[in-house]
């Protein structure tokens, strides 16, 4: 056998091997599989996030909120039980949802989970 052949042929054969997994029907993974959610990281729970951000991101079915980052604990605490109690009654779902918090935005975006963050900012941080 030439080199050449060889080679034509292992690639080949490996390229197939490579391709026939990835072919996988929806029906195996369900309607809504899970790469198709979105993991969101929430910075700053006041005003502003309590009232339009987080409510219009769970109305999402392909988001999920699973962290919150504030450096007032108060607010930290508040923003948890409002996600949590929100996600639990109004999405009407057995799954519950833990969401996690943080002091630091920093822990929170090297999270390899997150695929991106929402920051809620007071006017006069806008710059």
């Amino acid at each position: 056998m030439k080199r050449r052949n060889f080679i034509a042929k292992s690639l080949a054969t490996a390229s197939g091997a490579f391709m026939i997994p990835t072919i996988v029907p929806a029906s195996v993974i369900g309607k809504n599989p899970p790469s198709d959610k979105i993991n969101i990281g929430q910075i700053g729970f006041g005003r502003i996030a309590r009232s339009l951000d987080t409510r219009s991101m769970m109305r999402r079915d392909d988001v999920t909120i699973v962290g919150v980052s504030d450096v007032d604990s108060k607010r930290l605490r508040d923003g948890k039980a409002h996600i949590e109690e929100t996600y639990n009654k109004d999405k009407e779902t057995s799954q519950y949802v833990d969401v996690k918090m943080y002091e630091d935005y920093r822990e929170m975006i090297s999270r390899p989970d997150i695929d991106a963050v929402v920051i809620s900012t007071p006017d006069h941080w806008h710059a």
